[in-house]
This record gives C-alpha cells, sequence and structure tokens, in this order.
C-alpha cells in the first residue's frame, strides 16, 4: 500500500488575549495619528489660503492711490478756485495767475501779476481797443537804451509779442521788430506798422492810442507798475468781441 502523504497544513497564528490588545491599541493609535496630521495639512491649507497674496496687495495700493489721487485733485480745484487761478509753483519767485481765454475757438491761457477780481476793479486806463490794436500789418516794439527799467517793461512786452505773433499770426520777427533807440517817436509810426513804447517814469498810468499815427505807449509812474498795466490791458483785450 502506498501511504499518502499528510497535507501540510497552514500554521495558525493564535495570538494571546495580551497580544490582540497591543495589536488594537496600535491600530487606534496610528488611525489618531493620521486623523491628527490629516487636520494639520487642512489646517495648513486653510491658513495658506487666508494669507495675502499679491492681488490682494496689489487691490490695497490701487486703492490707496485712488484715494491720494481724489485728494490731491480736489485740493487742487480748490485751491484753484480760492486763489483765482493763482499758479502754485514754489520755484517761482513772485506770484503768478494763470487766466484762460479762446481766440476762434482755440484755448490758449495768459499769466497775470495779479488776481483778476484786482483787475476788474482797478482804475487803470487803457486807451486802445482790440480793433484798434489789430488793425495794422506790423508792430515795432521800441526799448529805451538805459536797462534801468527794461527788467520790468519785459512784464508788459514779453507776454505782447507772443500774444500778437502766435495769437493774432503777425510776422513778427525778434531781430527786425524789436528795437533799442532814444531817438524814434510816435512822429515815427504808422497805422499799418505801429511802434510800441514803454515809458516807466510817466506821470499817469495808463495805456495811450495815437489814433493819427498808430502809436501806443504803456506809461506808468513807476516801473514796478508795469507788470500790473500789461494784466489791464490784456484783460480789456481778450473780452473784447
Amino acid at each position: 500500500m502506498v501511504k499518502e502523504k499528510k497535507k501540510q497544513k497552514t500554521p495558525i497564528s493564535i495570538k494571546s488575549d495580551s497580544e490582540k490588545s497591543v495589536e488594537q491599541d496600535l491600530v487606534s493609535e496610528k488611525k489618531v495619528i493620521e486623523k491628527v496630521e490629516g487636520e494639520k495639512v487642512t489646517s495648513k491649507k486653510v491658513t495658506s489660503d487666508g494669507e495675502p497674496t499679491l492681488f490682494h496687495y496689489s487691490v490695497v495700493l490701487i486703492i490707496m492711490s485712488l484715494v491720494f489721487g481724489l485728494f490731491y485733485f480736489g485740493f487742487e480745484y480748490y485751491d484753484d478756485k480760492t486763489n483765482d487761478g493763482a499758479i502754485n509753483n514754489p520755484n517761482l519767485n513772485i506770484k503768478l495767475y494763470k487766466y484762460p481765454f479762446n481766440v476762434n475757438g482755440i484755448e490758449y491761457s495768459i499769466q497775470f501779476y495779479n488776481p483778476v477780481s484786482d483787475l476788474e476793479k482797478s482804475t487803470l486806463q487803457i486807451g486802445i481797443s482790440k480793433e484798434e490794436l489789430l488793425s495794422t500789418q506790423d508792430f515795432k516794439f521800441i526799448f529805451s537804451k538805459d536797462p534801468s527799467s527794461n527788467g520790468e517793461v519785459v512784464k508788459v512786452s514779453g507776454r505782447l509779442f507772443p500774444f500778437l505773433k502766435n495769437i493774432y499770426k503777425f510776422p513778427l520777427n525778434s531781430q527786425e521788430d524789436i528795437i533799442s533807440s532814444d531817438n524814434l517817436s510816435c512822429m515815427d509810426s504808422t497805422i499799418d506798422t505801429k511802434l510800441i513804447f514803454f515809458n516807466s517814469n510817466s506821470t499817469t498810468n495808463e495805456v495811450i492810442y495815437d489814433n493819427l499815427t498808430g502809436c501806443i505807449t504803456f506809461k506808468t509812474t513807476k516801473p514796478e507798475l508795469m507788470g500790473t498795466l500789461g494784466d489791464k490791458f490784456f484783460l480789456e483785450m481778450i473780452n473784447q468781441k
């Protein structure tokens, strides 16, 4: 007889109660660790999502810029309205006032040495009309050879030259139409070529026009008044139709 081989049985692990208890404790501890680690990951993700990003910083900066911009332009608008157009430039030694105006649909501006409200109350006499000023073909600016008062005279001439050349398109040339001479007078002026004189040591403060010769003279009792006389002159010329 052939003896049958005995089948090998798979060993069965038999654990004692104490071993089972230890194993259960390890499993429980593992679950607790996994749970805690999961909470850490979740907590870290929430914290990371809650931190300010570059986008948030950009939004804050834009809002702050808009607020400061509103304050700045609001101040500038208020300052312009309350200072009668005063030009706020710390580099200027004197205070100037910007006055906008329109000629033939084009916007221009001129700088005054006085507020417009003061000029409107001024009694300085401007004895020439806009029509009389412009009814010519050319102008000659006549300056005294004595330079003592020409610095103040420039407060008129320095604005009148570009006023006539750039706005009213007279073909003025600085080399030909600006003359230093003490020998010329209104008798040398003509309606077609008007001579403009500046007398800062006169007995009156006014602008005089000779309708026979076309001669124009700016007169002041002292040089320091030339800027104000020029302001009054330009204000009237600009506002005349």
